[in-house]
């Protein structure tokens, strides 16, 4: 990742599996796909991601427990708050 384009998530976008960390993301379809990332700096209630994510990703702030793969789901904004969550 260039110097600059560093992403930083609220850590409530993290899915911990067996398989590693992940986030959920939504294409232009409102398709779920399940991203590997890499931690870079964890601050408790954000985290920077080293690797595995563009500043222009559509990250799901906090998914569902049983949010999967190629899910469909609607962006919901929260008022006022300038952030988004996604509904299955």
């Amino acid at each position: 990742m260039a110097a600059g384009t560093a992403v930083t998530l609220p850590a409530s976008a993290l899915i911990v599996t067996p398989k590693g960390t992940m986030v959920g993301l939504v294409d232009r379809e409102g398709r779920v796909t399940m991203r590997p990332v890499m931690i870079g700096r964890d601050d408790g209630a954000s985290v920077q991601i080293a690797s595995g994510l563009t500043p222009q990703a559509r990250v799901i702030a906090t998914p569902p427990e049983a949010l999967a793969q190629g899910d469909r789901v609607r962006i919901v904004r929260n008022r006022g708050k300038g952030t988004a969550n996604a509904q299955n």
